[in-house]
């Protein structure tokens, strides 16, 4: 069978496997995007993130600053919003949730298609291709992130190393060079900065490792012989300037993001890590299910690894008990390796890593080391180097079942590939029957992949002494069978309100439509059972609470000061209050709460507010603020109001009029009888410029948080409006690489000299 055919009949069985795996999730009143399979963050914060990424693109405007979470926060710049994904742009022309499905399914297709190339590019047969591309498409970590935005970036992996290993291997060409740096621009705007570390390390570490043999196979092709530092030197430049390339082309969301940083706290520091140790006695996570039946979840989920399966562990070792170079490869220093040697270079790299990196997620001794380098110390989040982990035991897998395939096992190395898989399994076990927290529902799920590794050990058996593709495709029924029967991480929650979530005017919780109705464009915040946070973004109104990936210092430390926490327990306050920043009953009264416009408060829980209004009682109470601030106001003083300030509202404050409150442009206008300082309760934040009556002046800031406009005496008009320099910048970056790249991209064989340029293909 040719190649093209496989990779089409490959593709039709993914397609169809993905649709019976989701097939519930994409019935009527269910959605696969807002599931909650692991992380709610997609319904949570993703969905309204694009919600209002797509009313910005359709009213015109880039989404750059989001007014309705907390007090106003930069929306582009917090790099998850991903607003560049081009997977979204289908969402954005024509927004229904149904679209972020289909985008959701496109991520694990292409993710195993690629894959299944990649492979096939190893010289692997397409069944032993495509077992292990299913491997890694219907892995525990997949399935467990399906619709998390991580899973964007790391879909592209496979791609990359396709281009790459032939970039390395074969002859480079600038075609595959530019294809290269496209692919790794899409993996970064995937929106996840770590994941989309582990991506850039993951090539790397795969070039390193490769550089060596290809640079001598360079030196022999090449009519002027040069040098093995030279070629070396080639070699290296080919692997990693597509990096760089890929950082021009998406500069527009990563400049933002460096602005946004100079300026931001977010959680996934060291100390989060800290919080989630991995514990090497639930390495068997890896094996065997760690959810047995839909919602039945550990309570030490998180200190676990998703599910690898047993009968992808078991291939795998196969390979590695087989791995070692021919003896040619031995003969003097500094010859050539051999075809057969450079072979045995990827399986050897998918053996490393793995150890590696398991070893750095499981805190192991001397490896644990790797974490205090800045790049690992910064992140702490260690689980996203599992994609690369999932990612090499399946290709692992793959080149086991190949060589079983082939016929060329020895029994001794057979014998103790499948040896140490049982040992790790029934060590595992046994493990896990001494751990007295861990549920009797997840003890009870041992018996089938035991089954499963006894049914690999006898295919195994029987295909070393007569190989057969019928026998080959019951090894994949077998990988299908542990990982979409056995695996039940994807016990998801699917149901929808179709009507909730319409993208324009969604049908609102019945206490939100008081403060929907309010011209005052105040906030409320909450407490219990009330609409979550970022999910007021559908809604249009603003929660002083907000759930995000950065968020501005001075928002964090206004918490700080309202619940008188310290800044470094922000952090566990964070997770303390449902991932995000509360303001508890006894701190409603606060100066700080008041200045900042928080006329509602909605609780779900019996609450006690001295001097507030109770407006309604009912399964959600609403209170009212009386002392609450105008969102805008005028100052009649020639300092800037401080934190400890205490006013009321009618001895000593005029409000302004809101003429238009945008998300990138607010207009007010007031008169004054003397000269005095406009307040805007929303977020000082670098980027945003201000006009009085069309002369540009300053924004300051005040009480440590706000913004404010010096005015003069009389009538005046007021715009402030925000231009970030990250954003211009980037924008004007993108621009410009991406004429650039398109140049490139015209094809110029004939004007080119395959001696001097990037050897183009003829």
């Amino acid at each position: 069978m040719t190649r093209g055919r496989a990779t089409i009949l490959f593709a039709v069985l993914l397609l169809g496997l993905l649709l019976f795996q989701f097939r519930h999730l994409l019935a009527p009143g269910h959605s696969l995007y807002l599931s909650l399979v692991d992380d709610p963050g997609a319904w949570w914060s993703w969905y309204p993130w694009d919600v209002f990424s797509a009313r910005s693109f359709r009213a015109g405007e880039f989404p750059l600053w989001n007014p309705l979470s907390g007090t106003g926060f930069p929306h582009l710049a917090n790099f998850a919003s991903n607003a560049f994904s081009p997977l979204k742009w289908p969402f954005y022309l024509f927004p229904h949730y149904r679209l972020l499905d289909a985008m959701v399914l496109a991520r694990v297709f292409f993710l195993g298609l690629f894959t299944f190339l990649f492979l096939a590019r190893l010289g692997l047969r397409h069944l032993s291709a495509a077992t292990g591309a299913l491997a890694l498409a219907l892995s525990g970590y997949v399935m467990e992130y399906v619709n998390i935005f991580n899973l964007a970036t790391e879909m592209w992996l496979p791609a990359g190393l396709y281009l790459l290993h032939g970039q390395i291997q074969d002859r480079p060409t600038l075609r595959r060079f530019l294809l290269l740096g496209l692919v790794s621009a899409l993996a970064l705007a995937g929106g996840n900065p770590e994941a989309a570390f582990y991506y850039v390390l993951f090539l790397i570490l795969y070039s390193l490792f490769s550089i060596r043999g290809a640079a001598d196979r360079s030196a022999e092709l090449t009519a002027e012989s040069p040098s093995r530092a030279r070629a070396t030197f080639k070699m290296t430049f080919l692997a990693f300037s597509p990096i760089v390339l890929a950082g021009l082309l998406i500069v527009v969301q990563g400049a933002p993001l460096v602005e946004y940083l100079g300026q931001g706290w977010h959680i996934h520091t060291g100390r989060l890590h800290a919080l989630v140790p991995f514990n090497l006695r639930h390495y068997w996570s890896l094996l065997m299910p760690w959810l047995i039946g839909p919602n039945h979840s550990s309570e030490q989920q998180l200190l676990m690894l998703p599910y690898l399966g047993i009968v992808t562990i078991g291939l795998a070792l196969i390979a590695f008990a087989h791995l070692r170079y021919s003896p040619d490869t031995q003969a003097t220093p500094g010859a050539r390796m051999t075809s057969s040697a450079r072979s045995a270079q990827p399986l050897l790299f998918f053996l490393i890593y793995p150890l590696l990196f398991l070893g750095l997620i499981y805190n192991l001794p001397v490896i644990r080391w790797l974490g205090e380098i800045p790049p690992f110390r910064e992140s702490g989040n260690f689980k996203f180097a599992m994609f690369g982990i999932t990612l090499c035991l399946a290709a692992a897998a793959a080149k086991g079942l190949d060589r079983v395939l082939s016929g060329q096992v020895e029994r001794r190395r057979l014998t103790v590939g499948l040896a140490l898989t049982v040992i790790l399994a029934f060590f595992g076990i046994a493990l896990a029957w001494h751990d007295p927290q861990l549920p009797p529902v997840i003890l009870a799920g041992w018996f089938s992949p035991l089954i499963l590794l006894a049914a690999l050990a006898a295919l195994v058996l029987r295909l070393r002494h007569r190989p057969s593709p019928w026998l080959g495709l019951t090894a994949l029924a077998l990988v299908l069978l542990d990982l979409l029967l056995l695996y039940p991480g994807l016990g998801a929650e699917g149901a929808i309100d179709p009507a909730a979530v319409a993208v324009s005017d969604p049908a609102a919780p019945a206490y939100l439509e008081p403060i929907q109705r309010d011209p005052g464009h105040y906030r409320f915040t909450g407490q219990g059972r009330v609409v979550h946070h970022s999910l007021n973004i559908l809604y249009g109104v603003n929660d002083l609470r907000a759930f995000e990936a950065l968020y501005p210092r001075d928002y964090v430390k206004a918490f700080a000061r309202i619940e008188g926490f310290d800044m470094a327990q922000a952090v566990e306050q964070f997770f303390r209050h449902g991932w995000s920043f509360e303001v508890r009953p006894e701190n409603w009264n606060h100066p700080l709460v008041s200045l900042l416009g928080v006329k509602y408060f909605l609780t779900s829980n019996a609450a006690q507010a001295p001097g507030w209004q109770l407006l309604s009682q009912d399964s959600i109470s609403t209170y009212a603020n009386p002392h609450v601030f105008p969102r805008a106001f005028l100052w009649p003083e020639d300092s800037l109001p401080e934190l400890g300030a205490r006013l009321t509202l009618g001895e000593r404050l005029t409000p302004a009029a809101i003429l238009d409150y945008r998300a990138q442009k607010v207009v007010l206008e007031a008169e004054s009888a003397s000269p005095a300082w406009l307040v805007l309760t929303d977020t000082y934040f670098p980027g945003w410029q201000a006009q009085v009556n069309g002369e540009e002046v300053k924004i300051e800031k005040a009480a440590e948080l706000v913004r404010a406009v010096k005015i003069p005496a009389g009538r005046f008009h007021l715009e402030m409006i925000y231009r970030p320099w990250g954003f211009r910048m980037g924008l004007w970056g993108s621009i410009i690489s991406g004429f650039l790249f398109l140049g490139a991209a015209i094809p110029r064989a004939r004007h080119c000299n395959p001696a001097t340029s990037f050897y183009l293909e003829r």
